[in-house]
């Protein structure tokens, strides 16, 4: 064990270790009801997202990050918040993988409910880094309490599970109005099928994919029209050079298409 920090009006735990020679950053978490003291009890967290090390968040979080996750006859809406937003926003961030993953058939992967059953929610989770193989979970019945317990086992890989590798962002064509436009027109239909997604954090991992997609495309348009402008030149260039051995006077065109060339 490398350092134990409890955050500053929070009511987190951050624990700093290794394990088989891993770097592995372990925090227990509870946030309130209160949307406003919940969302400030998430900027705390934040920062401690930000690192090399493997990170395991579990915790009670008092909010849903999918439409399914609270069910039952007195259930509320409106579970969408600016605290659960952000919260998907720093899981996405971090790159984690919530454990549970859904509240399943029947509301089985509930973690609280009202005495009466007539409300089951999932606020509890279990958070890892995609370096975490998980290998099961299970819902434990804690008689002590209104909550359920997850436990679930996973194995440490010792690398993080990417894809070919690293994207970099063309950030020229950030400054395209053109481009600008059709990204906000695109987001905007992104934003109406997050309700297909069984979480917050798995449409925000989707749409990640999608924006690079989105990058990519307008980056080899622009590469295309950049090599079509590139060859119209070109045969301007021949072009005015045979008519300047053929004894013409090219000079100053030939400069004008050197110069966009």
């Amino acid at each position: 064990m490398d350092s134990v920090t409890e955050l500053e009006g929070s009511r987190a735990l951050v624990v700093d270790g290794s394990w088989a020679g891993e770097q592995i950053r372990l925090l227990n978490v509870f946030t309130p009801s209160d949307v406003g003291e919940r969302r400030e009890r998430f900027q705390c967290l934040r920062p401690q997202l930000v690192t090399s090390r493997t990170i395991m968040m579990a915790g009670d979080f008092n909010c849903i990050l999918e439409s399914g996750g609270r069910c039952g006859t007195r259930a509320r809406e409106g579970w969408m918040d600016d605290a659960v937003k952000l919260l998907a926003e720093m899981v996405g961030e971090a790159s984690l993988t919530d454990v549970i993953g859904s509240m399943g058939p029947d509301a089985r992967n509930f973690t609280w409910s009202l005495p009466d059953g007539s409300v089951h929610s999932r606020i509890d989770f279990v958070f890892t880094s995609r370096s975490v193989r998980i290998r099961q979970h299970s819902m434990v019945t804690v008689h002590f309490s209104d909550h359920r317990a997850i436990r679930f086992q996973g194995e440490l890989t010792g690398k993080f599970l990417t894809g070919p590798g690293t994207y970099k962002l063309n950030s020229s064509l950030l400054g395209r109005e053109d481009v600008q436009e059709e990204l906000r027109r695109t987001y905007s239909e992104w934003q109406g099928m997050n309700d297909t997604f069984q979480s917050i954090g798995e449409w925000w991992e989707w749409v990640k994919g999608r924006i690079q997609d989105f990058f990519k495309n307008v980056g080899r348009k622009a590469a295309r029209g950049r090599r079509k402008e590139f060859s119209r030149l070109q045969q301007q260039l021949q072009e005015l050079h045979d008519l300047q051995l053929r004894g013409w006077d090219v000079m100053n065109p030939l400069e004008v298409v050197k110069r966009n060339s």
